[in-house]
Formats: structure tokens, sequence, C-alpha cells
């Protein structure tokens, strides 16, 4: 058997049995020098792979900021996207959603019942919108164009989200308050509207009973002198497109926020009597210089129709009465009223501000605004905690509060004494003003936010958030608006009416026995909606892995080669 080694339990036991550790004290193995310049080698690539990873993602996301800046500047039809820019064909899927409201119980509503109404459709749109004559100020850091909205009737769509109910928007007829003959009553005054309507019956003074969604939407004519224009009238060929031209700033200065904000702004189609200077918005008034004259006999009602002047200062005088001054003043203008602080961005409604609602300033930012042609004003949209995505893109959510300043009457919001919003529901904006004196309000779909108090005097309502709130999807990065909802319903306000024999020659009373007080009617209401297109979003999504693997890829890359470095300089002694 091989015999063992033995080792003993003393400084000598490390050696064989036999050997000498004073042989091993007297010839000590030489220092080995070789692996410092390793060591030091690792230790500079250890450096250099922190500097890495501090330094790249900073000289990415420059990198990335600078090809975002390019891409979203659109400052001649060079730009990068320019087409996308001038046709939203190019980046987006839009369509415009219409649901009319059909009273069910004309008659009964004549006779004191509150309105019973039903909706109906959706009737669906294509939708394309077009600047045109675009022009570019380098210097004002501007670019001004006119815009063309053109609309299509989409029949397979409307089919396919009715279930086959409908697939024409001309072939129903509905029941719908007479929102012509309501407008005429400011431009006619009341001995024309007085004539307009004696021979009819009551019922035909209240409703039209052969209206249709085309024509609610594109508009009628009774006759060759009165023509109702539509509530979001079609523009077939460029040629329709109106006069009104749009201002925006092109690369914000200094102050990216201000990128795609406007600047001047003028009504075109919304309003033709609506000018802006020096981002003051000014409309004449409607009622021109024949507005309603005062009646010390007058009831209540009467009192407080659009167009008639009680004179004085007071809260309740018409802004407008002779028709010779402009509605909208600098702050303070009403009545000695200051500016209010609950307004967030603290600038008076008829300041023109914010942008079309297609692209933002960059970031996560806490609230966007946009300026609505439709309300002839500014509103201010509010960063939601709410997941959002669209083609695999995440967006920030951002919601128009029900109850933001554009939606409080003047007593919570004195300058919407500006749109005489003095006795209307909050959530409800009086587009009076902006509609040429008919009694227009615009509210959310199915009263959303004024239900209890519409439910009071009508039956069929039912809001519901996530069909009628509107809001907006904006990536980040970019600014880009990736998805939309706007959302917004037409009403016209309806009362008893009085009028006394120093108003009109002939003195009469109609509607008698309708609810007292005002009913606010619902006529239709639109889903304008805008999804960003396959192939857009696939090209921001590469865009923005790029920008994500390059600036995730030089922080741990850079770590990660520092780390093994300096392991390495450790191990190297």
């Amino acid at each position: 058997m091989p015999k063992h080694v033995h080792f003993q339990g003393d400084a000598d036991s490390l050696l064989p049995a036999g050997s000498s550790s004073v042989q091993s004290a007297a010839a000590p193995l030489p220092r080995r020098r070789c692996c410092r310049p390793a060591r030091v080698a690792c230790v500079v690539v250890a450096l250099l792979g922190a500097a890495v990873a501090v330094a790249g993602p900073l000289l990415i996301g420059s990198m990335i900021d600078s090809q975002f800046d390019a891409m979203m500047t659109i400052d001649s039809p060079d730009a990068v996207r320019f087409a996308g820019w001038s046709d939203t064909t190019v980046e987006s899927d839009r369509e415009l959603w219409m649901y009319v409201w059909n009273v069910t119980n004309p008659d009964a509503f004549l006779g004191g019942a509150k309105l019973a109404v039903e909706e109906h459709g959706p009737f669906v749109y294509t939708k394309q919108m077009v600047k045109l004559d675009p022009t570019w100020d380098a210097d004002a850091d501007t670019v001004t164009y006119r815009l063309w909205t053109r609309t299509t009737f989409n029949a397979s769509r409307t089919r396919e989200l009715t279930n086959g109910t409908y697939d024409a928007d001309n072939a129903t007829v509905f029941t719908t308050v007479d929102l012509l003959n309501w407008g005429a009553l400011p431009r006619t005054g009341p001995s024309g509207w007085l004539l307009l309507n004696l021979k009819k019956p009551e019922r035909e003074r209240m409703f039209n009973f052969s209206t249709t969604a085309r024509a609610l939407k594109n508009g009628y004519c009774d006759n060759p002198l009165l023509c109702f224009p539509g509530l979001f009238p079609d523009q077939p060929t460029e040629a329709d497109a109106p006069n009104g031209t749009y201002t925006v700033r092109v690369r914000g200065g200094d102050d990216r926020s201000q990128v795609a904000q406007y600047t001047r702004w003028s009504g075109g189609s919304w309003c033709p009597a609506c000018t802006a200077e020096a981002s003051e918005l000014h409309v004449q008034c409607p009622w021109g210089n024949a507005p309603i004259e005062a009646d010390a006999g007058a009831d209540a009602v009467t009192a407080t129709m659009p167009g008639y002047c009680p004179g004085g200062d007071g809260p309740d005088a018409d802004p407008c009465c002779g028709g010779s001054t402009d509605i909208w003043r600098e702050a303070g203008w009403h009545n000695g009223s200051t500016p209010p602080s609950i307004d967030v961005d603290a600038a008076p409604p008829n300041t023109v501000m914010g942008t079309d609602g297609n692209q933002f300033a960059r970031g996560n930012l806490s609230t966007i605004v946009l300026f609505v042609d439709q309300l002839v004003r500014h509103v201010v949209f509010e960063l939601v905690p709410a997941a959002l995505s669209n083609k695999g893109i995440a967006l920030s959510r951002y919601e128009l509060p029900l109850y933001q300043p554009a939606n409080l009457n003047a007593s919570r919001f004195p300058y919407n004494a500006n749109y005489y919003m003095y006795e209307t529901y909050n959530a409800m904006q009086n587009a009076t003003i902006v509609q040429q004196g008919a009694p227009v309000y615009f509210t959310h779909p199915h009263f959303l936010g004024a239900e209890d108090a519409a439910a009071q005097r009508i039956d069929g309502i039912r809001p519901d958030p996530e069909r009628h709130q509107v809001y907006l999807g904006i990536e980040s990065t970019s600014g880009l608006n990736c998805l939309s909802r706007n959302r917004l319903q037409v009403n016209v306000q309806v009362h008893p009416v009085k009028f006394t024999r120093q108003q009109t020659k002939l003195p009469f009373e109609w509607f008698k026995h309708i609810m007292p007080g005002e009913t606010y009617a619902p006529i239709a209401w639109f889903d304008d909606r805008g999804d960003i297109n396959e192939a857009s979003a696939a090209r921001l999504r590469g865009g923005l892995q790029l920008s994500s693997l390059g600036y995730v890829g030089t922080l741990v890359g850079g770590a990660t080669v520092s780390g093994i470095a300096l392991v390495a300089a450790l191990f190297l002694r």
C-alpha cells in the first residue's frame, strides 16, 4: 500500500515530512509585477465605461430632441412632415359620427309635458382637413393658411355601426325642434317672425317634422331668404373653403411650448363676423342696429331673450345693445369685473391661444390648450392618470373638464358675460353670439355634467362618460395627437313667447302651455374622431424604439463595461 504523506499542525506542517521551512525562507519567490499595466488599463476602461453610461444617454437624448424637433417643425414645403401637416389623410384616419335626436312627443310637449327624445345613429362621414395656401413669415416665425374641411358620407360604415338600420343620411325623416325658425327671430325681429309663422299651426312653429341627418348637417332653406346653414356643413371643393385664415407659430423661438400655437384667427364658416387682432378676438353684434326694443311690460322670459335690450350697464344688460360695438373687450370691461382667478391659464376667453389640436409642445405637460372653432374660444385640457394607447403607442390622456371656466355661467366666471352665459347651466356654452343670434347652446352629449338640470325637462338622455367625455391621446416625445374624441351636442333654447303691442302692431303669445322657463332641446351631437393611421404609427413606433434602445443601450452598456473592468482590476493584483 502506498505511503501517506503526513502534515504537521505547526508552521512546518504545510511542507511534506522531511522538508525544511528554513530552505523556503532562505529562497523567497520574486514578486510578480507583470499585472500592474493590465490593472491600470482595466481602471481606465472602467472610467470610460462610466463616462459612456453617464454622458451617453444625455448625448442620445440631445440627438433625439434634434430629430423630433426637425420632424415636428413645418418651416417650408420641404419639411419632413409637410405632407401630413397639410393634409390629415396622410397621417390619420378621421371620421365624423353624427347622432340625431328625434322628438317622440311633440304634442304632449306643447301641452306641458317633458320633451321626450331618442337617439338615432351614428351617421358616419369620412373627414379630410387640408391647409390651403400656406405662407411663411420667417421674421415673425409664423405660417398662415386657410382650412378646407371635406366630409363624405360613408354608407358602409354607417350600416356597420347601426347594425344595418341606416345606409343613407337623407332617407329617414326625423322630428326636431325647428332651429331655423327659432334662429330667424333675432334676424327678422318680432314683426317679421310673426309674418313668417302667422299661417302655421303651433306645432309647426315649434317643430320641423321633415328633417333628415343630411339637412341638419349641411343646411337647408325654407325659402330663398331664410336658410339654415347646417350644423357641420360640408365643403365639397377647395372653392368652398372659407376665406378665414389661421396663423400659427413655427418654431416658438426660445420657448418650445409655443410651437403650433395660434397667434391670429378669423372665424371663417364658424363665425363670419369674427376677427382677431393682436391675439384679441372681436365679433360684431349679430342683431345689427335693430335689437328688440325694451318694453316695461315685457315678461321675465322676453327680457332674457337674445337681442332684448333693457339698457343700463348692470349684469343683465345686453352688451350688444345698439349693435355698434364689439362684445369682447379687454380684462375688466364688464361692470368693473376683475380677471377671475379660476381660469387655469389666467387668460380671458377672448384671447386667441392654443393649437388646432393636431400638434402640441413636446413633453409630459400638466395641461394643453386647444382653440375650438365651433366655440370661438380656447379651452384647457388636463392630464389625467389613465392608461391610454393606440396602435402600440403609449399616450398621455388629456380630458376636457366638465366644469372648466369655459362651461361656467357668468355668476361663477365673470368673463362669460361676454358670451351671455348668465342663467345657463354649468357645463353649457352659450353660442348665441357666434351663431348670428340663433339660440344655440353647446354641451357634452346627453348633457354630461348638466344631466341633473336637463333631466327635469327632458326624457331619454343617458349620459355615459366613456361615450360622451372629450379627450385627446398625445404622444409626449413628439407632441403628436395620435387619438382624439371631440364630442359636442347642439341644443336650441325654447320657451313661451309673448310680445306686446309696443313691440309689434299685433301682440301675440305662443307656446304658453309648455313648461315655464327655458328648455334646452337637443338637436344632434357629433363625435369627431381621429386616429393615427398604421403607416404613421409604424414610423413613430420605430423612431421611439430606436431612441429608447439608444438611450438604454448606452446606459446599460457603459455601466456593464465599467463593472466588468472594475472587477478585473480587483483580481489582477
